[in-house]
């Protein structure tokens, strides 16, 4: 009987041991270029101390827009390379980035945003008012620095 128990300890600490480990991606790993869901425009996420960032730097078709969309009129004029579209995000420890605000400069309209790193080259990115329940989610996909930067 006693042989019986300590089989079942050693195969439950077996199962353990040999499960794949899941670890929550590291805080940094949302930092870097990312090229949006419609292929339009590039975005690089930077961290300032512990909260992160995300300035436009470029666009795929090498055309600098302005901010037309935007609600105040003196700022319809500017230029939307350089500015921050994502703001004061943290990290939550377990694969997020939330707490923050991202402008999308298609409507003029600001969110609320929360990215998740799916892999080493995709980011969800989800936008929305009020209740994340809704909102949508975009993939954006990692790009070459040199190559969003471009317009600069």
């Amino acid at each position: 009987m006693i042989r019986n128990v300590q089989c079942i300890v050693v195969l439950i600490c077996m199962l353990f041991v040999s499960a794949p480990a899941h670890s929550a991606p590291a805080a940094d790993a949302v930092v870097g270029v990312w090229l949006d869901a419609d292929k339009r425009g590039y975005v690089e996420i930077y961290r300032v101390a512990d909260v992160y960032q995300g300035r436009v730097v470029g666009s795929t078709d090498g055309v600098v827009k302005n901010d037309v969309k935007n609600p105040v009129d003196a700022k319809r004029s500017q230029s939307l390379l350089g500015q921050d579209i994502i703001k004061g995000l943290t990290y939550d420890g377990q694969g997020r980035w939330q707490g923050g605000t991202i402008y999308n400069p298609d409507d003029g309209n600001t969110y609320s945003v929360r990215l998740t790193v799916v892999d080493a080259n995709t980011l969800d990115l989800h936008g929305y008012l009020g209740v994340p329940l809704f909102g949508i989610t975009q993939k954006w996909t990692r790009a070459e620095k040199a190559k969003a930067m471009t317009l600069q």
